[in-house]
């Protein structure tokens, strides 16, 4: 396998970090790299005739089921790069998707891996994605991330970061509350000043459950033993309505 993004089967997308996308210090989040990596991976789908419109015909939709990324540095306001992103190859339930962050010096910042799974809409059961993605249309690149783990580990005991409550503006075209949001519910548990003293250098949460509307979700954390000098936060959201997990996340953060 190669690292050659330039293969038309990778679609190499030009972005630049606007200004309402960035916080106070000037960089946008994890949450909005996740919001990012959802858009270019919708509009590579939609080119190579497996994207929302053609599943939709088959009253099927894809959802993100698991995401791990790695950060060097997080893209700053008005900073331009490109996002690359292509299929890496699927199994009998799920399908894996990659995605790189190039900066203008054509450094790597933020790598990242995902794996997804196609639904049928009227029975909510995963159903193969084989049929959808052709081999043809699966590039020989070597993946951009690996999972560190086979799987993230659960969260048995935390403390209590917050809780809300699934509104309308939070669901998406599925119908259930969007990843992002839920991404974004995970990290605001984080301490201040754990988030104002360090940077999260990796992510990994899988999605576990859909989180419909007027759900009320618990979201927890729990500092781990630092490895090698980088803090470990383990996370979960669980809903206070039917006692679900929602989602599991695996949090590094480094010092600045």
């Amino acid at each position: 396998m190669t690292t050659n993004v330039n293969d038309p089967r990778v679609l190499t997308h030009p972005y630049q970090v606007k200004s309402y996308e960035a916080g106070p210090d000037e960089t946008i989040s994890p949450a909005v790299l996740c919001r990012r990596f959802q858009h270019v991976a919708t509009c590579h789908a939609d080119r190579h005739g497996f994207g929302y419109h053609d599943l939709i015909r088959l009253r099927r939709a894809w959802v993100l089921a698991r995401l791990y990324m790695q950060i060097e540095c997080l893209p700053a306001i008005d900073e331009p790069m490109t996002i690359s992103t292509w299929p890496s190859g699927h199994d009998r339930l799920t399908a894996s998707r990659e995605f790189l962050i190039h900066d203008a010096k054509s450094a790597i910042p933020v790598r990242a891996t995902s794996s997804w799974v196609t639904i049928d809409m009227d029975t909510r059961r995963p159903v193969s994605p084989a049929e959808l993605i052709p081999d043809d249309a699966i590039p020989d690149i070597s993946p951009a991330a690996k999972f560190p783990t086979r799987a993230i580990p659960r969260l048995k005991q935390g403390d209590i970061g917050f809780t809300t409550t699934a509104h309308g503006f939070d669901l998406d075209i599925n119908n259930h509350v969007n990843n992002v949001r839920l991404v974004e519910w995970a990290l605001e548990a984080v301490p201040e000043e754990l988030r104002n003293s360090r940077n999260c250098t990796a992510l990994d949460v899988q999605f576990r459950a859909e989180c419909p509307l007027g759900e009320e979700v618990l979201s927890e954390y729990a500092i781990q033993k630092p490895e090698q000098g980088i803090i470990v936060v383990l996370h979960s959201l669980k809903s206070r309505t039917s006692d679900r997990e929602l989602v599991r996340m695996k949090t590094w953060w480094t010092a600045q």
